[in-house]
């Protein structure tokens, strides 16, 4: 049976919450979305079901999966790997600057086209395909591609309510008539104009925005700041007609994704352990963790490329203040790094981090064992005991 920790509120979607956990045998961190409410269920279920079959470096890696009892109820949960950048969506939006990082544009993007022509391989439709489903790491090149709820099967062949956010769908899926990988193809290039601009492709004007996606003949005005060869990608994938638009092969052979070196992305991103993510670059540009909300991005003036390390301290990831963390025995468990045994007599304590620099201290509580230890710089000191449990 897997003991593990629920910590800090770090997102919530439509259909739950996103938390930080980590694993009490092997102290091994992730993130957990979970959800309660039975039609959230069904589709953390989807969720679950697809990442489970994919294995891809430019996809959130499946962790595993369990049902837990919390406070008298039971959450569906999903451990994946823990992405301390925030998502794509913050980033772009906490973009105030005139100079766009071109090349990190293009290595994103070349991340997320990898990830799409993946799973369009596997007969997979992601659906909902947008900044704030793209995750970034510690690798300033890298992100990956998340949030799997809405993904279908393109092989079904059953008539599908539209799956996704309004502003983002293809035109087709406004009209109701289609959802395949030509469909993400447009999400695509609605998500490259957010990267470039900070905000959607579109205007948010309700119905009108609808018809004007779905039944005009209007395209996503493309970013100025883009080169040529950029804004050519964009044509190819804001086609109307979604066999006008280029695959994901095609795509990878554009001259705008060219310049980008495959073997310097799709690197290992999430911290190891608790101490990994305190020690990591991540955890010395923020102090995130201390009040439990980000703090203001108002003079913050660096390019993209070097706001990935700044984005929690620019506003980024949504730390809500959820304190504390919660023990969590599952009653079902399906989990890949599942330690051995379990521990008994656990002592609750509040531990507190340092580190010898003269930085700020930052608070943890969480459900670990009463010792301290000390790796590199960090230290964990045991500072007061709240209950022993039998």
């Amino acid at each position: 049976m897997i003991s593990w920790v629920r910590g800090k509120c770090i997102g919530r979607g439509s259909f739950g919450t996103v938390n930080l956990a980590f694993n009490k045998q092997t102290d091994a961190l992730f993130a957990v979305k979970s959800a309660s409410e039975a039609q959230h269920v069904q589709a953390l279920d989807n969720e679950i079901k697809v990442l489970s079959s994919l294995s891809s470096p430019f996809i959130v890696k499946f962790l595993g999966d369990d049902v837990s009892f919390e406070n008298s109820t039971t959450c569906r949960n999903l451990h994946m790997e823990y992405l301390p950048g925030g998502t794509l969506a913050d980033l772009a939006s906490s973009n105030r600057l005139d100079d766009v990082d071109e090349q990190t544009v293009r290595s994103f993007t070349y991340c997320i086209v990898s990830a799409l022509k993946y799973i369009h391989s596997r007969g997979i439709v992601h659906c909902d395909v947008k900044g704030r489903n793209i995750l970034l790491g510690n690798n300033s090149d890298s992100v990956k591609l998340a949030d799997f709820g809405s993904a279908i099967d393109d092989a079904c062949g059953e008539p599908l309510l539209p799956r996704g956010s309004p502003l983002w769908m293809a035109p087709e899926v406004i009209r109701g008539e289609y959802q395949g990988p030509k469909s993400d193809v447009w999400s695509l290039g609605c998500t490259i104009i957010e990267m470039v601009t900070g905000k959607p492709a579109w205007e948010d004007r309700g119905a009108d925005s609808l018809g004007l996606i779905g039944f005009s003949n209007e395209v996503p005005e493309l970013p100025s700041k883009l080169s040529v060869l950029g804004q050519d990608f964009l044509t190819r994938c804001l086609k109307r007609e979604p066999n006008q638009r280029w695959s994901c092969d095609q795509l990878l052979q554009h001259p705008f994704l060219a310049s980008v070196n495959p073997d310097l992305l799709g690197n290992e991103l999430s911290p190891r352990c608790v101490l990994d993510c305190f020690n990591s670059d991540f955890e010395e540009d923020s102090d995130v963790m201390e009040e439990g909300s980000p703090s203001s991005s108002h003079n913050i003036e660096v390019s993209a490329k070097n706001r990935i390390g700044k984005l929690v301290t620019s506003g980024g990831v949504n730390w809500e203040t959820n304190d504390g963390w919660s023990e969590v025995r599952s009653g079902r468990v399906n989990h890949r790094e599942s330690g051995e045994g379990d521990t008994s007599g656990t002592v609750l304590a509040n531990y507190t981090w340092m580190t010898l620099m003269d930085r700020p201290i930052v608070e943890l509580i969480g459900a670990v064992r009463c010792s301290a230890e000390v790796k590199g710089i960090v230290v964990w000191v045991a500072i007061m005991v709240h209950k022993k449990r039998s």
